[in-house]
């Protein structure tokens, strides 16, 4: 288990076992305090409070972590001991929870100045720094494979007879504090289907073994368990595996010899072709490079980057028969439809334009949403451009404007299935960016669009990426900037023009980060402006009357995707599959689920 933590500006921490208890019993609250500058001179810690993070619900992680934090402070062990759930920390210190190692790890880079444990691997995922440890001999050491194997050896000899034990806090030179084994268990006696057991045998003794599963585990920055360990379990274990009183050892060498004996059969045919595949791979090989240099040569190039005048700006009718040709009819702050090279595009102002600072990270952010950011329901982006010390983001146009202003078109009767396939679709989208590891941050029913084939395309979701990259990368550029939500961008630091935010970004009169969860919830609010009050509906009177309103199906999206407690909301992969179930089978799309009106009467007949 590794401290991960987010605080602008600083990646390179050590902490001391005390100052890991006392940040989680509350005894150090600020990151200013004087308690980390011994092992840590020269780095500029802010004067902000520290914001523990914990696992919600009963974990493992939160077991083996409470287990150092009892044998680093007797005061500890005394008044919180070991614990797995979230109703054992101090709830006027740990407020800020999450579920998941992957939801903790998205918690704490989403909220500045926060801390908290969680595997390696998750850390990285999220790009978290995360510190290093003064072990219990006074010694810096970090997670990695050589100062958990210390430990794995040092407590070897204390395992138990079902090969247990605890590797927290020993007391060797190289040894790193907080870790622990994962474990699955075996059965020793098997009966009946023995090559089921002979599987399982073999699959022990592969990742003992092979430096395939060795490299694996590396790759998820796991330790495999030190040879010691590995020869421990061949003895206690392996060697004495039976199924059906014979051992299983000897049935793994039997099978391990026929075999061997099968492979002489096509040995032959192998040796032809062996040079033929590995020819096919080294042309996969090469191709990789070369595509991967091209990659990197787009990125020297600035293919992201937009000439402003190769925009062919198309002018609204009040403004066109402007003689001038060469300047565009608008202003810095305004919105401009146009055609770059055979697409339809809109160039918005780039609220963070302030900070906006371009380094290799930040080209290669721009490079993946240009690149590999594509999905029907998501409006593709096209790069940046610059006019006038204003910076322009491109994006694809949608000739058919807001949904809201395609569902007020009178020439459209808009069905209750139609406004179930219309949140399906922005849930679709959304499910897609957060797979990409992406956060709207600012959805809301304006930000969804209808292109020209009747699709939604949900708009302005590059905010975010391009403001977190920006801010982890940045130094000494308007830090004061930097340390604000993106939100501050956006519209300001209040809640006015907010009031579609989930309530914990809406925190203490300011705006915090945006989560995935807090898409969840502006989506939640997007469902009800939909279902009730979308164009053409009377208002409801009475409370009564908004629950009648709204079909079942849709209420209970809504209620689920604006509940309260933030972890309870359900994925947008879960809320797509609802809604669609509410329009049953047949084609969904919107084109489907509209009926067209009349919109003409030639000699008295209606033209449709």
């Amino acid at each position: 288990m590794v401290l991960a933590y987010n605080i602008p500006g600083v990646n390179n921490l050590v902490f001391t076992r005390e100052q890991v208890v006392g940040i989680y019993n509350g005894s150090i609250d600020n990151w200013s305090d004087p308690v980390f500058t011994e092992h840590n001179p020269g780095v500029d810690l802010p004067n902000a409070t520290i914001v523990p993070v914990a696992r919600f619900e009963s974990s493992g992680s939160t077991e083996i972590f409470t287990k150092s934090l009892r044998s680093f402070s007797d005061a500890w062990a005394t008044q919180y001991g070991v614990f797995s759930k979230a109703s054992g920390w101090n709830a006027s210190v740990v407020r800020l929870f999450a579920e998941r190692n992957s939801g903790l790890a998205d918690s704490i880079r989403r909220q500045p100045y926060s801390v908290g444990y969680m595997t390696p691997a998750s850390a990285v995922e999220v790009n978290l720094p995360f510190a290093a440890i003064v072990n219990k001999r006074g010694r810096i050491t970090v997670a990695n494979k050589r100062s958990v194997q210390a430990a794995m050896d040092e407590r070897s000899p204390r395992m138990s007879p079902r090969l247990t034990t605890d590797l927290v806090d020993c007391e060797g030179h190289e040894t790193y504090p907080i870790a622990g084994y994962t474990y699955f268990i075996v059965s020793m006696t098997q009966t009946g289907n023995c090559s089921v057991a002979i599987e399982l045998a073999r699959y022990i003794e592969w990742f003992l073994d092979s430096s395939q599963a060795q490299q694996d585990l590396r790759n998820h920055f796991n330790v495999p368990v030190s040879r010691s360990v590995a020869l421990m379990i061949h003895s206690t274990v392996l060697a004495r595996m039976t199924c059906d009183g014979r051992l299983l050892m000897d049935l793994v060498r039997r099978q391990k010899y026929d075999e061997e004996e099968s492979l002489k059969t096509w040995k032959l045919p192998v040796q032809i072709v062996a040079p033929l595949t590995a020819l096919v791979i080294l042309l996969l090989i090469t191709y990789a490079i070369l595509q991967k240099a091209k990659y990197l040569q787009m990125q020297d190039r600035d293919d992201w980057k937009i000439n402003f005048f190769d925009i062919e700006i198309v002018l609204p009718k009040k403004r066109r028969g402007n003689p001038n040709t060469n300047k565009p009819a608008h202003t810095s702050s305004e919105n401009f439809a146009g055609r770059w090279n055979v697409h339809e595009v809109v160039a918005r102002p780039l609220s963070i334009a302030p900070i906006f600072h371009v380094n290799r990270k930040v080209k290669q952010s721009l490079m993946r949403m240009r690149e590999t950011i594509g999905h029907e329901n998501v409006a593709r982006f096209f790069g940046i451009s610059a006019h006038n010390d204003t910076v322009y983001l491109v994006e694809q146009h949608c000739v058919n404007g807001t949904l809201v202003d395609f569902m007020r078109n009178n020439k459209y009767s808009v069905k209750e299935s139609f406004r179930y396939v219309a949140c399906a679709d922005i849930a679709k989208g959304m499910a897609y960016l957060h797979r990409q590891n992406l956060i709207h941050g600012n959805l809301s029913i304006d930000k969804c669009h209808v292109d020209s084939r009747w699709t939604i395309k949900i708009i302005d979701w590059e905010y975010a990426a391009l403001y977190d990259v920006i801010r982890r990368t940045s130094r000494n550029r308007a830090r004061a900037s930097l340390e604000n939500s993106v939100h501050h961008f956006l519209g300001g630091d209040t809640y006015r023009g907010f009031r579609h935010l989930a309530p914990e970004i809406r925190k203490d009169g300011r705006l915090l980060e945006p989560t995935r969860a807090g898409d969840v919830y502006n989506f939640g609010v997007i469902i009800g402006d939909l279902f009730d009050n979308f164009p053409g509906r009377e208002t409801p009177t009475t409370s009564a009357a908004v629950e009648v309103s709204i079909p079942d199906k849709a209420r209970c999206s809504m209620e689920q995707a604006c509940h309260v407690t933030a972890i309870k909301r359900p994925t947008f992969e879960q809320l797509e599959k609802t809604l669609r179930s509410a329009v049953g089978s047949g084609q969904t799309n919107l084109l489907d689920r509209c009926v067209w009106r009349p919109c003409n009467s030639i000699n008295g007949r209606t033209v449709q």
